[in-house]
């Protein structure tokens, strides 16, 4: 319950950030600073501090973020951070975010491979999987009608067998 109202604070906030109701969204990030999704919510404070034009403080919350978020929101935040230090004319450190940010980019795309290598991979295994199945139901009916071919034939041996002796003594009673 506590992650679902965290969740649709932030996504308020997120709202306020486009609408440029910067003070609205500050106040709202401040309620769920204690809440669980941490670096969403240094993020967007970091944003909210951008706009403000309060460079240090959105410095703070965007490492913040990076210290706590996964790869997207570390990828996101040196684009930001790179972009930021670009702006202040700090060229050598603008380059190193941008390098780590595509780095991580890089790492994403490869991950993002392997995981869809992994899904083909799979799907492959399965409908593998599932054509053998299929097979061998086919085989299984294929046997079935073959028993039941067979166990038709030896009754009719022995329909006609014992037709065959029935004939043979009523040949002999009459003889």
């Amino acid at each position: 319950r506590l992650s679902l109202v965290g969740s649709e604070m932030c996504i308020r906030d997120s709202i306020y950030i486009d609408m440029g109701k910067y003070d609205l969204a500050k106040d709202l990030f401040s309620k769920v600073s204690s809440m669980k999704n941490q670096a969403n919510i240094y993020f967007g404070l970091g944003c909210i501090y951008e706009s403000y034009k309060q460079i240090d403080s959105a410095l703070y919350y965007f490492e913040k973020a990076n210290e706590y978020g996964n790869i997207y929101m570390k990828k996101n935040t040196y684009r930001i951070l790179s972009k930021i230090k670009n702006q202040e004319g700090d060229r050598k450190l603008a380059l190193n975010y941008a390098y780590k940010c595509i780095e991580l980019s890089d790492s994403i795309k490869n991950q993002t491979k392997t995981e869809a290598v992994a899904k083909v991979n799979s799907l492959y295994k399965y409908q593998h999987t599932e054509k053998e199945n299929v097979q061998l139901k086919i085989d299984n009916e294929k046997r079935k009608i073959r028993n039941y071919q067979f166990a038709l034939f030896v009754v009719l041996i022995i329909f006609f067998s014992l037709c065959y002796i029935c004939v043979r003594k009523e040949e002999k009673s009459s003889d």
